[in-house]
């Protein structure tokens, strides 16, 4: 079984990752597989504490379609940083 949360800002990502922490807590999640869907956006730090709890992340083909658009709204050099598939790769995330 896997479970997917769909998040394209790192904001939503800490609040989820914090949120996956807790249960892990009462309820260890080993053995399920979960990831943050999209997380364009995601910071080094997510990709740490996502990494940590055993979770990963799927990015989406979406800078190909409307890359000029995550321009427009987040700069260029966030642009560059998208997807952060090399940093999810270091981290085995």
């Amino acid at each position: 079984m896997a479970v997917a949360a769909h998040a394209t800002y790192d904001e939503t990502i800490l609040a989820g990752a914090r949120r996956v922490r807790k249960v892990n807590q009462d309820m260890p999640l080993e053995g399920l597989h979960w990831f943050f869907d999209h997380a364009e956006t995601i910071s080094d730090q997510s990709i740490d504490r996502i990494a940590a709890l055993g979770g990963g992340i799927a990015v989406q083909h979406r800078m190909a379609y409307q890359g000029e658009y995550f321009v427009e709204r987040y700069g260029f050099g966030a642009a560059e940083a998208t997807p952060p598939v090399p940093e999810d790769a270091r981290r085995e995330a």
